[in-house]
Formats: structure tokens, sequence, C-alpha cells
């Protein structure tokens, strides 16, 4: 596998078995990292893995819940066991809440996304920091567009992705001084979840979708989103930082 900008550099990606987080895995091993998928699906984390080994790359399957910090901590272990230091996390796991009515929504839906958004993504950032700070790196953050613009019927959602911006940029403040940066994506692209968004409804809804969006298409995975996010791994953007970065083709104006 060719190697590019990240060569020498390990991160972990937690939650990306599949979808977008697959994109980020397969594009930061494509320029050179090693890299740890770190998903709730096992059996996702160890295909998304292979792919990365077959095409001669590095990479570490591992199952991890984000909600258990002994997970994380067991996750943090074996990345430095196999490649013997971290350089970076991307922090892609979300809740995957169901669409409804803010007035139909239980509670128990709200608490579970922010446990997995929030307090999954400060845990994984928490026990990553004392191995970061030993030699600078960079952590992203996936937020998302519903955090700014009220995207109906996903209340706890936008909630939890609104969080991880404020949160990404404390850290950015507060970690700057290690040379850690730490930075926020808001991403457009096809992955199972806009799959799921859009099941049921028509061609001519979809097309008014993408007339939203100046590019006029979704983005790619791995292409669009995942080299773009390897780009803020990198020492390429070694002066960016406490940014939410969104890279959705122009859907949301800056």
């Amino acid at each position: 596998m060719p190697q590019g900008r990240l060569d020498g550099k390990t991160v972990i990606m937690y939650g990306a078995g599949r979808g977008i987080g697959r994109g980020c895995a397969l594009a930061a091993a494509e320029e050179g990292a090693a890299v740890t998928i770190a998903d709730f699906d096992a059996a996702n984390a160890a295909a998304v893995a292979a792919e990365i080994v077959e095409a001669g790359g590095r990479a570490l399957g591992v199952h991890c819940d984000v909600t258990d910090r002994d997970a994380i901590a067991a996750t943090v272990d074996a990345t430095l066991g196999a490649f013997g230091q971290l350089d970076g996390i991307v922090n892609l796991a979300y809740g995957n809440q169901r669409r409804a009515p803010f007035e139909d929504m239980h509670p128990d839906e709200v608490r579970r996304e922010l446990e997995v958004s929030i307090v999954g993504m400060f845990s994984t950032m928490q026990l990553a920091y004392p191995h970061l700070r030993e030699r600078g790196g960079s952590i992203v953050n996936f937020s998302s567009g519903a955090a700014s613009d009220g995207t109906p019927w996903m209340a706890g959602y936008a909630a939890s992705k609104a969080g991880i911006r404020a949160m990404s940029h404390v850290a950015a403040r507060e970690w700057g001084r290690h040379q850690i940066r730490v930075n926020a994506v808001c991403p457009l692209a096809m992955s199972p979840a806009v799959g799921k968004y859009y099941e049921g409804r028509t061609d001519d809804e979809f097309a008014a979708s993408l007339a939203k969006v100046p590019l006029g298409r979704y983005g790619d995975a791995k292409d669009d989103v995942g080299h773009a996010v390897a780009f803020l791994l990198s020492d390429d953007a070694r002066f960016v930082t406490g940014q939410t970065i969104m890279l959705d083709g122009g859907q949301t104006p800056a």
C-alpha cells in the first residue's frame, strides 16, 4: 500500500466498522497510518481491518463499546501493543437514535444518544490524552449539520452533535499547549445511515435534498470525507485546531 502523509502514525477510529467510518479507516491506511478499527460490532471491525491488511496496510480490529471505559482502555492498550504508539483518534460512534417527533421521543433514547456520543467521546479523549501528550497528536470528532440546522425528528441526535462541537473546542483550548489538536467535522456522504433516512421516500424527495448541495451530490465516504480527515490527522494540519469543518459539499453556509 502506498505511503503518504500519515506514514509512521497510529490512529484509533471508534465506530469505524462500516459506512463513513470504514471510509475514514481506508483513507488513513492509504495515507500510511496504522489503524485500529474499534467498533461495537466486532465482525465489522475485523472485516475492515482485514480489508486494509489485504491491501498491504497495517490494521487491528477490536470490539469496543464506547460506553465502557474499561473497553476503551483495553483498545488503547491493544493499539500500543500492536503498533507501539498513539498519534490520533477519530470518534464516529453515535447512538443510532430512531427518527421521532419531539413529543414522542422517550427520555431513554435521548440518554442513550448522549451516553454514546458525548460521554463516550469524552472517555476516548481522556484515555488517549496521556499518550498524545507525550508526542502531540490530533483528535477528530464527528458532529453533524443537524447540530445547527434543527433537523426535525432528530432532537437527541442533534443535541449530542452540538455537544460534540462544544466539547471539541474546549479540549482544543486546554490541550493546545501539548500540541494536541482537536477538530470537529460535519460530513455529508452516502452511508447506511443516510440510506435508512431515505427509506420510503420518493426520487423527487431525494433530488430535492441534493438540490441543497452546491456540488450536487453526496460525498464519498473514503475519497471525500476520509481523506479530509486524514489531512486533519496529519502534520499538514499542524496549525488547525478548535475548528468545526463542514465536509458537506457546501450544504451548510460558513
